[in-house]
């Protein structure tokens, strides 16, 4: 992935939308078809001030991070 600006810390991927437990999978496919299909030049996008949603990004980075800072699920 390109990035356009100047940065002087790694990227992290952020923004995870995840579905809970109670959830069944065909609500949260169905959730996930609708969101995936969402452009730039959607209403909601433009109301949100967001360009699209994308598959998940691999966040074994993050949790990394979380661990070493023993921060979230790793704290103490």
């Amino acid at each position: 992935m390109t990035f356009l600006f100047f940065l002087s810390s790694k990227l992290y991927p952020e923004w995870a939308f995840a579905a809970l437990k109670h959830v069944s999978k065909k609500d949260s496919d169905k959730v996930a078809n609708v969101l995936l299909k969402i452009t730039k030049e959607s209403n909601a996008a433009k109301i949100g001030k967001y360009i699209g949603w994308i598959a998940p990004s691999d966040y074994s980075s993050v949790n990394v991070l979380m661990q070493r800072l023993q921060v979230g699920p790793y704290a103490n």
